[in-house]
């Protein structure tokens, strides 16, 4: 039996893409114990020590999502990005301390264990000053290019001695890790086409989730997208909202289910522009997202930057049709059940629109193949099996 220290700067029961992710080790443990690894969470856990149950932490997570006080740290962070002293800030406070912490808050833990799986690049980076001796494979949710969005997001920094700084971080990591693993395919080949002398120790895994009670009968008498994630720059709301303006198609709806720091600002968009066919959900439990994806009956999501979006997976999961950006692993989601797009511009996602509104016939047959590529590629047990090929079964040596 392998012993696992799964390691995250954060609470692995909050609502982002990689707590998802690092939660699924926590409620499948049953699911990888028969394949003969011992998950044991290692994260902050700074939300669900207040809590009893899961439901609890989410709505813990939920009510902070919508409270002034994240609100009032989101313009923080917007203000500290503009220079290069705040943004060194920003990343000392967002990534490098809670990632130390988390380390030295779980020191036992991953002492105990035989293998080490970190989900941040200083989690990786503290756990391997730790535990110099130790198995360590570093998974990547992102592009392929660890920096990316770090440096999209923060573009002072670009050229400066603290990316260097970073890159640096990286390149140690890399070096020293038994194993860097990817949420996507293309992510995968992205990274070994920038460090070609990794390729033996670079691995697809896929992210696998639990299934539904019920899968949706979804009408598809009209077309009702949906779009479902944190709404701010990246993930590029405003711009499909704007897009769905131009369009002028009465005989479509969409949905945005999220929170997050352009919300308002889209809000104010679709009432100052009266676009009456759009509604937003704000920051739901990600329990309910199913029961949001199956009013709707098309997932769009037209990102900026991803690595591969679990909720992408829900989609495929609920039986939805697929109009996603060709971003990170996006595209990876559609197979005879859905349209890429061509880009993460009006144009594009117009087109992209028009394209699924012409092939309203065929959606339920899309739809029907989005169940099945789900079923096929991420399932839990998809994802315990390639753990075990890489972990246990040892078939993937660096």
């Amino acid at each position: 039996m392998k012993k696992l220290a799964v390691l995250y700067s954060g609470d692995s029961r909050g609502l982002n893409g990689a707590a998802l992710y690092v939660d699924r080790f926590r409620k499948f443990k049953s699911a990888f114990k028969s394949a003969g690894i011992r998950t044991i969470i290692c994260d902050s856990n700074k939300i669900s020590a207040d809590a009893k149950s899961d439901r609890d932490v989410i709505e813990i997570e939920t009510a902070y999502a919508n409270s002034r006080t994240h609100h009032m740290k989101n313009r923080i962070k917007r203000l500290l990005s503009n220079t290069y002293f705040g943004s060194k800030i920003f990343i000392y406070y967002a990534w490098e301390k809670p990632g130390e912490k988390s380390v030295k808050k779980n020191l036992s833990k991953i002492r105990d264990a035989d293998v080490i799986l970190a989900n941040d690049l200083y989690c990786a980076y503290h756990a391997l000053k730790q535990f110099p001796d130790k198995d360590l494979y570093f998974v990547m949710h992102n592009s392929g290019v660890l920096l990316k969005m770090l440096l999209d997001r923060l573009p002072a920094i670009k050229g400066r001695k603290k990316e260097k700084k970073l890159k640096r971080v990286e390149a140690w990591i890399f070096k020293r890790a038994k194993g860097i693993l990817f949420v996507s395919r293309k992510a995968r080949d992205t990274f070994i086409h920038d460090f070609p002398q990794h390729e033996p120790k670079a691995h697809y895994v896929p992210e696998g989730i639990e299934d539904i009670e019920h899968i949706p009968d979804l009408d598809f008498s009209k077309v009702n997208f949906i779009c479902v994630g944190t709404v701010c720059d990246r993930k590029n709301q405003l711009e499909l909202i704007k897009a769905f303006e131009q369009y002028k198609n009465s005989e479509i709806s969409l949905t945005i289910v999220g929170g997050g720091s352009q919300l308002e600002e889209c809000k104010s968009y679709v009432k100052a522009h009266h676009i009456k066919q759009i509604d937003f959900a704000g920051s739901v439990k990600n329990s309910d997202v199913p029961s949001y994806l199956a009013k709707s009956n098309v997932f769009v999501l037209a990102s900026k930057d991803e690595g591969l979006p679990a909720v992408g997976i829900e989609a495929l999961r609920s039986g939805l049709p697929i109009l996603i950006t060709d971003v990170g692993g996006c595209a990876e989601l559609v197979q005879s059940n859905g349209v890429v797009l061509s880009g993460t511009n009006q144009k594009s996602i117009i087109q992209g629109m028009e394209s699924i509104v012409s092939k309203q016939e065929q959606l339920p047959e899309m739809s029907r193949n989005s169940r099945l590529r789900y079923e096929r590629e991420f399932s839990i047990e998809a994802m315990v099996q390639a753990y075990k090929k890489i972990l246990v079964d040892e078939e993937y040596g660096a």
